[in-house]
């Protein structure tokens, strides 16, 4: 039988995927917790779906960045070849098994920003259509978190921590979760724009006491700063029924900020502080030169929650390595000849984990779709062939918060939970950046499924 895919008659299914996401993310983080396999429903999904890209990029894409993409995933496939032949000391089949999915978690937004660029150029997918959709997950998202909060039925956020507070319903890591509903509180606002102003109030305003409910400060934090973008972008909004859009969005605005007031973020973050001043932690850490007495530094690395501790000690792996582990990473799993335990912990922010676990070349790698993709837009700003606009600043904002907390906090680079959703507004804040300021709107009152 011949292998073929109409993309033009099969876009519906991208659709449908995103639709499942929610449900699909639910499940993963179930079989995470009681089933011990690596291979997830999320994995398997999102596996098959950047493969369908890959075919599509080679195969039937007619763009003129159509011969870059493909070299771009050609590159990647032979830096992952390089990547697993320098890990090859020490490690079992199980643990290369383990390299490679890494190598896929962190490929995935770079190729899945690639794919839907052409995609999107060859107008197979519409965003208005990824922008409804995308309302109706951060419902969905937050309803597996109101449901067992209501009925107790949830799980801790801080599960290895004498922390008590914070829910992540039935979800497993809490970043990642805050993550995911940061992104897409954006896109609730589209209801703002369809004057469906009463159902707005009641995603908006549940959704986002149930982000604080998570008590981290990446949900907190990132729902107060989306809050204020978009209190920002309708004070500047130029359409009708201004004044009444601007009275609800400083309404949920308010109530985020009442919401952190009762959240456990507040206090999670002082129990994080209190450890650290406490000395409760540190029996271990005579190898840091951390001045912890210091109150500033001690309420700065509190912050960081123990990252500045593994940021250190795999550095001092990274450094000591051979030069091929410098050039290709000192990847995931022990090995013999790194000679330190510390080699296989993450250090949970992902600029460093990219460099540290995948050498020069790879960070290079990893980041040069991004890095062409933000040159490409600044040089065409400076020759005025794209002109800024009030919402290409909206997504970029978002885009370059949600990159940062990555930096900073880990579980969005590394994570396709999350940058599946990073990828679309990534591709997003480059239509609004071609688009400029005319009406060609991505969050449209017309868009329907």
């Amino acid at each position: 039988m011949k292998f073929n895919i109409d993309f033009k008659k099969k876009e519906n299914l991208f659709y449908l995927l995103l639709i499942c996401l929610p449900f699909i993310d639910l499940i993963t983080a179930l079989q995470t917790r009681f089933i011990d396999f690596s291979i997830t429903l999320g994995i398997l999904v999102k596996g098959i779906l950047l493969l369908i890209i890959v075919y599509y990029l080679f195969f039937k894409c007619k763009t003129k960045y159509k011969k870059i993409s493909c070299i771009y995933i050609i590159l990647y496939v032979l830096f992952g070849i390089i990547y697993l032949l320098t890990k090859l000391d020490g490690n079992s089949l199980g643990g290369l098994f383990s390299e490679c999915i890494n190598l896929f978690k962190f490929g995935f937004y770079p190729i899945l920003v690639i794919g839907l660029l052409n995609l999107v150029l060859e107008k197979y997918i519409d965003l208005k259509k990824i922008s409804c959709i995308l309302s109706f997950s951060f419902a969905v998202y937050a309803f597996f978190i109101l449901l067992p909060y209501i009925t107790g039925t949830g799980f801790k956020s801080y599960e290895l921590l004498d922390i008590t507070n914070g829910t992540t319903g039935w979800f497993f890591a809490a970043n990642e979760i805050g993550c995911i509903l940061v992104l897409l509180f954006t896109f609730v606002y589209r209801l703002v724009d369809q004057k469906k102003y009463v159902l707005f109030l009641i995603i908006a305003c549940v959704g986002e006491y149930m982000a604080f409910m998570i008590g981290t400060k990446v949900a907190s934090l990132g729902m107060l700063i989306v809050g204020f973008i978009m209190l920002i972008y309708y004070m500047v909004y130029k359409g009708e029924d201004k004044l009444k859009k601007v009275l609800l969005v400083l309404l949920v605005f308010i109530v985020g900020i009442a919401s952190f007031q009762i959240g456990p973020t507040e206090n999670n973050v002082g129990d994080t502080y209190s450890r650290y001043e406490n000395n409760k932690d540190k029996d271990d850490l005579s190898d840091i030169d951390i001045d912890y007495s210091n109150r500033l530094v001690n309420f700065a690395v509190s912050l960081l929650s123990g990252r500045e501790v593994f940021a250190i000690r795999v550095s001092r792996v990274y450094v000591a390595a051979p030069i091929t582990d410098k050039l290709f990473g000192i990847g995931f799993n022990y090995r013999p000849s790194l000679e330190t335990k510390h080699a296989a912990r993450l250090v949970e922010m992902d600029s460093l984990d990219i460099v540290f676990r995948f050498g020069i070349i790879g960070t290079i790698l990893l980041f040069l779709p991004l890095m062409y993709i933000l040159i490409n837009i600044l040089i065409n700003f400076i020759k005025k062939k794209y002109h800024p606009s009030m919402r290409f600043f909206r997504y970029f904002l978002i885009w370059g918060m949600i990159v940062s907390i990555g930096f900073i906090a880990g579980h969005v680079l590394g994570a396709p939970a999350v940058s599946f959703y990073l990828a679309i507004v990534t591709v997003m804040m480059c239509k609004a950046a071609k688009d400029g300021g005319s009406k060609n709107e991505d969050i449209d009152s017309n868009a329907n499924i």
